[in-house]
């Protein structure tokens, strides 16, 4: 909205006539509106999210709409100059902010708001995302510069100040793939601006194609790892995430090759094919290329992708023949804007940030109407993309204005402030008492009914409720397993929903669809230890009310596989989860069954019985988990967590200290540049006052994995020992 005002006023007051202007990549959106509607419709084609679907047309519908308003606003080369002063103002605003905040070591967004949800503070200015931040600067530098260049005087430094402090911010912000794709777009500015013709488009976009080619052969090259060695890269922690990520959506391109799983489905459908355990949720690719793909399939990304090379091509040729220095300078930024943009796709998911879309279209359409614009060398361009609606008549002029204003409103009151709304009444509700909580909840669920989370929170609510009032505990658990089923009824790869409902019919007695239930839960997300957790605790409860039910629920399929898996993809849950069986009755005579034949199970089994003060006990499991990692590292000697875990029961569980630092520098040695086995080794040196050695490690923590801010207590912790002494 601040875009198109800023537009609006730029626009000079004597354009006494109104047109659309054209574009080829007005065949993108119609290819949206095709696609989205077939997966909406067609059984085929269908979407696996819908509401997620219809959420990503209404955004890039009004994308659509605000590419045409801007088209038609900025149609003079004054205009564009106004406007492009306005957006430099806007960067300098967004920087300034965000070195506000870095200068002033806040935690807080806006030094209000702590984002709890996160480690460590990790956004920039406006932007929850330091990438992003970077993105929307990586646009901007380019324009900037441009209009820097046609300026004299005050204006010229001015402009300076505002381009410099911009790539002060971005240097400052962290983001090392915004800042390099940031200085290539700057690049690609001079290049466009002096490369001969006969390097033209056909050059630029071979080049561009050959890389995206590349780029997506050494993500397929990663899933066969023994094609190459990636050892070095995979221990750089967002890298190596990154490849996991990748991996999974070509997983999901493999399954829906032809339509995809459904425009914005990538996060329902993640779970389901992710590949590792991960300690955050994983909405996007982390690659625009990638998720297009996965989610339009082949057919949909091709009918996305030409229009887009088609229109590139086209302003390359109108580059070429622009004779007007300005708009010359202008065209050639915004396409070095543009393949800035398109190459921190690589790697981000810039374009599903609405601000950061509606600000690259705002690119688009600036560089269109630079290069397109008739009038001023007449003859040297086409006149075929303008479509004049209205020419001198004022009262049909007003009238149209009047019309895309009233059909704004209906739009923003149905698209934006409705599911505002919903989302309001639901968020309310966690700082609400119980008894209050359903109202809101069914307000926002009569506002958007599509929507399966309110579902879902709503079943939770009456799962409280149950708890709190046992006498009519069974008419809510019915409730709740209602609204479960609604939720699945809309979106049935929704993990936690069959999650609920399992724990619902547990609660209500139907054993056998419980347990069906959790496998719905597990083959939706089969890679979340929380789910093998909750699966393991409902068998474990059940064996200690039912001792009759052990073999069938508890020995067998239920809590043997779900347990273990819970520890496989995430020790500290398996671990939990063994403290709390532990405490219960027979359990610890029922785990020692678990974990006799395991390593990890063993040692996890070991710090529990160490934690509850069974010292004896805990010894003699040490010791079996050592000969059972002797046992697997004969079989498999190079395995470098087999090292490093023997290590560890060695140097915390036997107090064998030497040969525990001798078995984890053997796994160092294997694998030089894991994280974890530093962090751990560095430790240990600690523990044994090697205080030289300790620093040396968690140094070498730092440089490969910066971002960790623990590495700074034990440096401190270091550096107060050798004070001490």
């Amino acid at each position: 909205m601040l875009l198109l005002t800023v537009a609006v006023l730029c626009r000079p007051s004597g354009q006494d006539s109104l047109a659309i202007r054209g574009s080829p990549l007005l065949v993108l959106w119609m290819v949206l509106g095709v696609l989205g509607a077939a997966q909406l419709l067609s059984n085929r084609a269908a979407s696996t999210d819908r509401q997620a679907t219809v959420d990503m047309l209404v955004l890039y519908g009004a994308g659509g709409l605000y590419f045409l308003l801007m088209l038609h606003s900025l149609q003079t080369p004054e205009a564009l100059r106004r406007f492009l002063w306005g957006l430099l103002i806007l960067g300098f605003s967004l920087a300034f902010l965000g070195l506000a905040q870095q200068f002033s070591g806040t935690e807080k967004i806006y030094w209000v708001r702590h984002l709890s949800l996160t480690r460590a503070p990790h956004f920039f200015g406006p932007f929850v995302n330091r990438d992003h931040f970077a993105s929307a600067m990586g646009m901007l530098l380019p324009l900037g510069w441009a209009t820097w260049t046609q300026e004299q005087g005050a204006k010229k430094a001015f402009g300076a100040v505002l381009w410099i402090f911009m790539g002060w911010a971005l240097w400052m912000c962290g983001s090392r793939a915004g800042s390099l794709t940031a200085a290539a777009g700057v690049g690609w500015m001079f290049l466009w601006k002096t490369q001969p013709v006969r390097y033209g488009a056909f050059f630029k976009i071979s080049v561009s194609l050959i890389i995206l080619a590349g780029v997506l052969a050494l993500t397929w090259v990663w899933i066969n790892k023994d094609v190459l060695p990636f050892e070095t890269i995979q221990s750089v922690g967002s890298v190596r995430w990154r490849l996991q990520i990748w991996q999974a959506a070509y997983r999901m391109i493999g399954n829906c090759p032809l339509f995809g799983v459904g425009l914005g489905a990538f996060a329902t459908q993640f779970p389901v094919h992710q590949i590792a355990a991960f300690p955050f949720s994983v909405t996007h690719a982390h690659n625009e290329y990638l998720e297009w793909l996965s989610e339009a399939g082949f057919i949909g990304f091709g009918g996305i992708l030409a229009p887009v090379l088609f229109w590139f091509w086209r302003m390359q040729q109108f580059l070429s023949r622009r004779q007007d220095v300005f708009l010359h300078s202008l065209g050639a930024a915004g396409l070095a804007s543009m393949a800035a943009m398109a190459s921190h796709g690589f790697v981000e998911f810039s374009l599903r940030i609405p601000f950061i879309l509606f600000l690259f279209l705002t690119v688009i359409a600036l560089t269109q109407n630079a290069l397109e614009m008739p009038g001023v060398h007449p003859g040297s361009l086409s006149r075929r993309t303008w479509i004049p609606l209205v020419r001198g008549s004022q009262v049909g002029q007003w009238a149209i204005r009047l019309g895309g204003t009233c059909a704004a409103l209906v739009g923003l009151v149905f698209l934006v402030l409705q599911p505002g709304l919903a989302a309001y009444f639901e968020v309310k509700t966690h700082t609400l008492p119980l008894e209050q909580r359903q109202i809101y909840l069914e307000k926002a669920i009569s506002l958007q009914r599509s929507n399966p989370l309110y579902h879902q929170v709503l079943a939770g609510h009456y799962v409280l409720l149950a708890q709190h009032h046992p006498l009519e505990a069974g008419e809510w658990l019915h409730k709740a397993a209602d609204q479960y089923r609604e939720a699945i009824r809309v979106n049935s790869y929704l993990a936690a929903s069959w999650q609920g409902l399992a724990w619902t019919y547990g609660n209500l007695g139907n054993i056998a669809a419980a347990i069906s239930a959790f496998r719905r839960a597990i083959a939706c997300a089969p890679k979340d230890p929380f789910i093998y957790r909750s699966f393991a605790q409902w068998g474990f409860y059940r064996l200690l009310n039912n001792p009759s039910d052990a073999a069938r629920y508890l020995l067998g399929e239920l809590a043997d596989g779900s347990f273990k898996e819970a520890y496989r993809l995430n020790p500290s849950e398996g671990r939990d989860l063994l403290a709390q069986c532990a405490r219960r009755g027979n359990g610890r005579k029922l785990l020692s069954l678990w974990v006799a034949n395991d390593p990890s199970l063993m040692g996890a089994w070991a710090y529990v019985l160490k934690d509850q003060g069974s010292k004896q006990e805990a010894k003699a499991a040490f010791r079996e988990a050592v000969k059972l990692s002797e046992q697997r590292l004969r079989q498999t000697p190079d395995d470098a967590f087999l090292h490093f875990q023997l290590g560890d029961y060695l140097f915390y569980g036997l107090d064998e200290r030497e040969r525990g630092i001798q078995a984890v520098q053997r796994a160092l040695g294997l694998s030089p540049r894991n994280v974890s086995f530093h962090k751990y080794y560095g430790q240990m040196l600690y523990w044994g006052h090697d205080y030289a050695g300790a620093q040396a490690e968690f140094s070498t923590w730092h440089v490969l994995d910066p971002r960790d801010d623990e590495v700074w207590t034990w440096s401190r912790r270091v550096q107060q020992a050798r004070e001490t002494e």
